[in-house]
């Protein structure tokens, strides 16, 4: 263990980031080989910058490509990944339901509060990477809004159709289900998980000047092209990465003022979760929703 601005990083912290950086080397000497363009992206970008690393309460790293980029990446990935690497997408896994990519590494373990669904659909869940397409999106605000509303729209049926929408208030969760289920009686899941993801596409060959980094997307989230155009490397642990050279305008806009490290130092979204290092997934599919609860409800790193 070790004390890191005032947060104490475990060992057992550490193993999930080894697990995770030896995904991220795959990924960049697939990226180097096949002339593919990404960044480190999000709190992977503000670690690189801030820590040349994790940050150290952080358990997750975000890339994000171009859509060009990302599409050839999701052609060859595999090819180069090998048997122990999963390359997870809606191409590779018919109920993935997420805009974006994963890298698992096929022999870890790593469970969420969704993971129980997704074991029982036989769904890789292995310790991941994320990596984000990065779309063109109309220039107007107005109509930036309506594109990413019909998208979050689709987004969310295929997601509630998958894990079942669920609210404290049973009301709103009737009502929620009943609209999934009458959308889906003349909708196929499949295709609608492919229409959102074209959807997202539909300016790539426009002149607008935005970009958003992941659709549905917030306005902290959209870019000017420009500051993406010229990339350069950064320390990031033992390795070097790609970053914009422009990092600060974006991460100014993401975190105001980044360099200041926080007072409360919460983990990320994927805090709550239970990984093992040394153990397939595959050795925990025969587990019931609440010993999958459970593991994650007692996991502490």
């Amino acid at each position: 263990m070790e004390n890191n601005y005032g947060f104490i990083v475990s060992d057992l912290r550490k193993e999930l980031w080894n697990a995770q950086m030896d995904i991220l080397k795959r990924f960049i000497d697939i990226c180097k080989s096949n002339n593919l363009k990404y960044i480190v992206y999000g709190g992977t970008l503000l670690g690189t910058i801030r820590h040349d690393g994790y940050i150290p309460w952080d358990d997750d790293i975000d890339i994000m490509m171009p859509r060009e980029d990302y599409e050839k990446f999701l052609k060859i990935g595999q090819e180069y990944l090998g048997d122990n690497y999963f390359l997870q997408s809606h191409h590779t896994e018919k109920s993935y339901v997420y805009g974006h990519a994963q890298i698992r590494n096929t022999n870890t373990t790593c469970l969420i509060s969704s993971s129980y669904t997704d074991l029982s659909l036989n769904k890789n869940c292995g310790i991941f990477i994320d990596i984000f397409p990065c779309d063109y999106v109309p220039d107007d605000y107005k109509e930036r809004m309506k594109h990413t509303k019909k998208i979050k729209r689709l987004k969310q049926l295929a997601q509630n159709k998958v894990y079942k929408y669920n609210s404290k208030n049973k009301f709103k969760t009737i009502l929620k289900r009943l609209a999934v289920f009458g959308y889906f009686l003349f909708h196929d899941l499949e295709k609608t998980i492919i229409k959102y993801n074209n959807l997202a596409m539909k300016y790539k060959d426009t002149n607008t000047v935005a970009l958003a980094s992941f659709l549905p997307c917030y306005e902290k989230n959209v870019w000017d092209k420009k500051l993406f155009e010229e990339l350069t490397t950064h320390k990031f642990e033992d390795m070097l990465v790609s970053i914009p050279v422009e990092y600060d305008k974006i991460l100014t806009k993401m975190y105001d003022n980044y360099m200041e490290i926080p007072e409360n130092k919460n983990t990320t979204f994927h805090g709550s979760m239970y990984f093992d290092v040394n153990k397939s997934y595959k050795d925990y599919k025969n587990l019931s929703k609440e010993e999958v609860k459970e593991l994650i409800k007692q996991f502490s790193f």
